[in-house]
Formats: structure tokens, C-alpha cells, sequence
């Protein structure tokens, strides 16, 4: 039951960027965290799958999991841990587009 209310926000949220039927995707960025990166790679693949028929890049960014600003920008949905995302958006090391 908790998967499926969490996909259909991520859903809404993505729908809410529509317009004539085409998902805006340049206009927004979900940040999905979760507590581990075996439970990271799981809703990558999960979210990825639910959501590739709107368009929407889903990526895992996780200690051992890099992306360069360029792939950081293609994607719409992030999957990541809560020490990456400290890192990300506090640390400025490595992965900053994120937090700029």
C-alpha cells in the first residue's frame, strides 16, 4: 500500500508539469531519498519502469554511483540515499549541480 500511494504523488507531481499533453521535463526534479542503496537501486528500477511511458529519466545517486552535471540535468527523477544527498546538497564535493 505505501509503494503505491508514493507512486501515485510521483505521478501527480509529474503530471502537474504537463502541458498539451507533454510532461515538461526541463521544469522540474524529483529527489526521491531512501535509507539504503540495495532500497536505491530497487526503486530505480521500479520508478524507472513505472515511468518511462511519460518520458521521465529515473537515476540512482548513491556513494558508489557518480553522474556528471550533464546526466544530473537529463534526469527528472533522482534516487538517492541520505549520505549522498548530504554530500550533494552540504559538502560541495563531487556532485554539486544538484544544490546550485
Amino acid at each position: 500500500k505505501q509503494w503505491y500511494q508514493r507512486r501515485v504523488r510521483v505521478v501527480k507531481l509529474v503530471k502537474s508539469f504537463m502541458e498539451n499533453g507533454v510532461v515538461q521535463r526541463n521544469k522540474f526534479k524529483v529527489v526521491y531519498i531512501t535509507p539504503m542503496k540495495a532500497l536505491a537501486s530497487e526503486m530505480t528500477k521500479t520508478f524507472g519502469k513505472k515511468l518511462q511511458g511519460l518520458g521521465i529519466q529515473v537515476r540512482e545517486l548513491t556513494g558508489d554511483m557518480q553522474l556528471t552535471k550533464q546526466e544530473i540535468s537529463q534526469t527528472q527523477m533522482l534516487i538517492v540515499t541520505p549520505e549522498k544527498w548530504d554530500v550533494v546538497t552540504r559538502k560541495g564535493t563531487g556532485d554539486t549541480a544538484l544544490s546550485q
